[in-house]
């Protein structure tokens, strides 16, 4: 592991490495934004949080809780793959700061252009030093990964943009493209730790099968994805969007055939991330059908992707990273193997809502985001507290 920069022995454990603030922060916030959300539906929050409404719902999920982990994982795991010093210390503390103060902004109802500024800041901010890393070592097959990134920070000064009303579009359009790219972003991520978790895998099984994984299958995977994400942008009703949509389904199935492990896939830290394949694929397919021939409720398509396919994937890699780099062995908690199973539970029950009438729809809407506090909740509960203590092995970091 690249060895951090020395911290300001102020700043403590938890700036010592970048995924250590942002892995707990994406599920704090994964927890207490669907509380304010549900609070909101419930007609329960005070009028001082009017800002929370569908909007901001929309917003706090994508550029809130998944941008916390783009940032967790950009901070790691560039620096363990060029081999280069880590952020750490008090320049840690002011990023993680600016992400405190993004989220503060959003939950302030008037709309003002310092308050949209001071949101958006945090991706290019995050952007900015993955350009930095890439430019420096070249690190192979991170271009694209930075090409994402830097879309979803153009997409969230976009949405910031539109609720100032300073382009003429109504931020919520930006929900589904914002998802794609952070599918694109999730497939690109999966298709470097897939291999490596898998491998593990048949290890632990004494089996002596070789993965043989294209990494063209990722990135064809994640460009289908990133052209849907323009499709759905710029002609969201044109058959030639379902035919891209459909094209990204299939291209999500294939990677999958290269990942098949048999029995030895049934283990927590390989799962997870063909649960949050499937369902990409799932919402890719959607998307085409809806286009093409059978409508499906675009509920459905937009929770497959972001219950399903961010949020699974996400809370699978703070686990591995979680307890890889605080020096304990790759062997998930039983609490954490419910947390992702009640995340892939809770996806099916939200996609299901569509399709339900009244009291069996609410129900599942509640059953949905029940599972999805109690899925992060008992993240914190269990790897939170590793995350501010010293690694188990004595290694920095």
């Amino acid at each position: 592991m690249a060895r951090s920069i020395s911290a300001d022995a102020s700043a403590g454990v938890l700036l010592a490495y970048g995924f250590r603030p942002f892995f707990l922060a994406t599920a704090a916030w994964a927890v207490a934004a669907v509380v304010l959300w549900v609070a909101a539906l419930a007609g329960a929050l005070p009028s001082w949080l009017g800002a929370v409404d569908l909007t901001w719902h929309q917003h706090e999920m994508l550029f809130g809780t998944f941008s916390a982990a783009v940032a967790g994982f950009v901070l790691t795991a560039f620096p363990e793959w060029t081999k280069s010093d880590a952020l750490d210390g008090s320049v840690l503390g002011w990023i993680f700061a600016l992400w405190v103060a993004g989220r503060a902004a959003m939950l302030v109802e008037d709309v003002r252009l310092d308050l949209a500024l001071l949101a958006a800041a945090f991706l290019p901010a995050v952007t900015g030093i993955a350009v930095h890393v890439l430019v420096r070592h070249r690190p192979p097959r991170l271009g694209l990964f930075v090409l994402l990134l830097g879309l979803l920070a153009a997409l969230d000064a976009t949405w910031q943009a539109g609720r100032l009303g300073l382009l003429a579009i109504e931020p919520a359009r930006l929900a589904l493209p914002s998802l794609l790219v952070y599918a694109a972003l999730v497939t690109v991520a999966s298709g470097r730790i897939v291999p490596i978790v898998s491998q593990l895998a048949l290890r632990a099984d004494a089996r002596t099968r070789v993965l043989r994984m294209e990494p063209a299958s990722s990135d064809i995977a994640a460009v289908t994805l990133l052209a849907l994400a323009a499709g759905v942008l710029a002609a969201p009703e044109a058959q030639a969007t379902g035919w891209i949509a459909l094209a990204a389904a299939a291209a999500q199935v294939h990677r999958l055939c290269e990942w098949w492990i048999g029995v030895a896939g049934r283990r927590a830290f390989v799962w997870p991330f063909w649960f949050a394949s499937l369902a990409i694929a799932a919402a890719a397919a959607g998307i085409g059908l809806d286009r093409l021939a059978i409508p499906v409720a675009s509920s459905a398509i937009v929770h497959a992707l972001g219950f399903g396919g961010a949020a699974v994937a996400t809370l699978a890699v703070m686990t591995v990273a979680g307890l890889l780099h605080t020096g304990h062995a790759l062997r998930v908690p039983p609490g954490v193997t419910l947390a992702l199973l009640s995340l892939s539970a809770g996806t099916l029950a939200r996609c299901a809502v569509p399709w339900l009438e009244g009291a069996h729809a609410k129900a599942a809407m509640d059953l949905a985001g029940t599972l999805w506090i109690a899925g992060f909740a008992l993240y914190l509960g269990i790897i939170g507290p590793k995350l501010v203590r010293p690694r188990v092995d004595g290694r920095p970091g």
